[in-house]
């Protein structure tokens, strides 16, 4: 069984790593921060009020502006794909309770693994060496 829950959180992250891509022009959008620059009235410009209107380049302010007129680019993807991939799968094994017991032990006995009780294929293969 450790397989499959090593599967589901392979799965998991895959689509939050993607999801969370595909997500992040849409609320930096919904936020406020667009092409055409901070929306007025918005949770953006709100934000840009804290600095007076001023906002220092490289500041949090001007690189959410930057993705949000811009997009991500490369380094930027791959940030935010890891980041949604790490959090979903550390996320989806903490609730199906994959743990150190599920990760393959070497028995110091016959060289076998905890692993292949859940496959007696994989048993009967390994007694015809």
């Amino acid at each position: 069984m450790a397989w499959k829950k090593k599967a589901a959180v392979v799965g998991v992250s895959v689509v939050t790593g993607i999801a969370a891509v595909a997500a992040t022009p849409l609320v930096l959008s919904a936020v406020g921060f667009g092409a055409a620059g901070i929306t007025a009235g918005s949770a953006a410009a709100t934000l840009m009020s804290f600095w007076g209107g001023a906002v220092p380049a490289g500041g949090v302010v001007a690189i959410l502006q930057s993705v949000g007129a811009a997009g991500l680019g490369m380094a930027g993807t791959a940030a935010v794909g890891g980041s949604g991939a790490a959090i979903g799968g550390t996320a989806v094994s903490k609730l199906i309770g994959l743990g150190k017991d599920d990760h393959e032990i070497q028995d110091n006995d016959s060289g076998d693994t905890d692993d292949d009780e859940d496959a007696p294929e994989v048993k009967s293969l390994m007694r015809r060496k």
